[in-house]
């Protein structure tokens, strides 16, 4: 490299650096580079220097470095690569006598680390889920297999599922507006042991020592993605298997892995009516119901929103095993006291603005022709849960504007033309 390019205005030299050791990690605006030195002895690395630069500089280093290797080459002969190493390791260079690189150390499952991974509802399933997802990371730092030697492997040599706070349970999320998924999860106390392979007991010897040094290095990284805890419980001696002319070794990690799913709890909180007998001189009977109604093949009550109150969002879940209920559904927005057939209405648009503002009408209705057309209001809010057996969509309509009911002599109501739906389907409504 020219001199006076690297250090222009001839001032002192810049300091050369040795490294062994390259991370690289990158989000959506720019790329971050750390050297520094790694020795066997030695944990965790030691970084030096960190470079930012732009993707587009990045891809620039990327040729440039590509173009200076291939001219390397062309001058001093083929630089070895990973695969072709005694040791062969992903993204490594093959290092002198008892160094140890790390190019790049963090392996692409890491790269944009998130939160413990979200498994899906149920025991069983979570759990066998859970030990899949910690497999499959840990399977990221096995070396790559070569020179017809067995595959280098990891699994569960023990394992224990622990609670995570009472009853496993995290808090709890709504979708669409109804708050009906627990957000729960899971513990897994495991011992996973690492069996690697080579052709000489030193090369198996420093490739169980090499995955272990990355392994405890990217404790930090491997917390972001569920891992509270990674430590080495031990590793056996080199063993000569004669049959494949092969030197194998293991190593044992305890590992503290935790997971999160969530739980419908089979629809808990979606109490929509609860009537009440009062066994008294009058034999009284009064009903408690929510904001929120459900409609199903055995009924399908109004749902009846008072005043005063602002409502701005329609919302539903809805479960359809077939086909689509064929009623007509009606909104109305009316007052107690009203006189005379409801003002009717062509679409929502007209029929919010016509009850909005300072002429508001106080009694106005608009006809969906089918619960089809009244389905098409409403959008896609999260995704779909799991009620019992049935898979709901969780829906939203936004009313703009709102809807404004002033006092206790104001309603609005949601109404099915039928007593209940006539076919295999459920819907809870909601109007807030």
């Amino acid at each position: 490299m020219n001199e006076e390019i690297r250090n222009p205005g001839n001032g002192p030299s810049l300091e050369g650096r040795y490294s062994n050791y390259v991370e690289v990690g990158f989000n959506a605006f720019e790329f971050l580079v750390e050297f520094g030195q790694f020795y066997s002895e030695s944990d965790p690395p030691r970084a030096h220097t960190k470079i930012v630069m732009s993707p587009h500089y990045a891809k620039n280093l990327s040729e440039t470095l590509q173009k200076s290797l291939s001219q390397y080459e062309s001058d001093y002969g083929a630089v070895v690569s990973a695969e072709g190493a005694a040791v062969p390791m992903s993204g490594t260079a093959n290092p002198g006598p008892g160094l140890t690189a790390r190019m790049a150390a963090a392996p692409a499952a890491l790269a944009n680390p998130v939160a413990a991974p979200v498994m899906a509802a149920g025991g069983t399933q979570s759990f066998n889920d859970a030990v899949k997802a910690l497999l499959d990371l840990l399977k990221t730092y096995l070396p790559a297999a070569g020179g017809g030697l067995p595959a280098p492997s990891v699994f569960l040599a023990s394992v224990a599922e622990r609670s995570l706070g009472l009853n496993n349970r995290r808090g709890e999320d709504a979708r669409a507006g109804f708050g009906v998924v627990e957000l729960k999860g899971g513990r897994l106390d495991a011992l996973a042991r690492f069996e690697l392979w080579a052709a000489q007991p030193g090369a198996v010897e420093q490739a169980i020592q090499d995955l272990i040094s990355r392994l405890l290095a990217d404790r930090d990284k491997l917390w972001s993605v569920g891992f509270l805890r990674i430590s080495l419980e031990g590793t056996s001696s080199s063993e000569n298997v004669a049959a494949l002319t092969a030197w194998r070794q293991t190593a044992d990690v305890r590992v503290l892995y935790e997971f999160h799913f969530e739980d419908s709890d089979n629809s808990q909180g979606l109490i929509a009516r609860i009537p009440i007998n009062i066994n008294s001189t009058y034999n009284e009977l009064t009903t408690i119901t929510d904001e929120m109604t459900r409609w199903d093949s055995q009924a399908a009550p109004i749902l009846e929103v008072r005043g005063p109150v602002t409502i701005g969002v329609l919302s539903a879940l809805v479960f359809v095993g077939g086909a689509a209920p064929g009623g007509s559904v009606t909104l109305t927005r009316t007052f107690d006291g009203a006189s005379g057939p409801p003002t009717q209405f062509a679409t929502l648009a007209a029929f919010l603005a016509a009850i909005s503002g300072t002429n508001a009408q106080r009694n106005a209705q608009l006809v969906f022709a089918s619960w089809t057309n009244f389905m098409a209001i409403f959008t896609p809010s999260g995704t779909p849960i799991t009620l019992g057996t049935d898979s709901y969509s969780p829906l939203e309509a936004a009313l703009s504007p709102a809807i404004s009911l002033g006092g206790v002599e104001d309603a609005f109501e949601i109404s099915y033309q039928r007593t209940a739906l006539e076919v295999n389907a459920v819907a809870y409504l909601r109007a807030r």
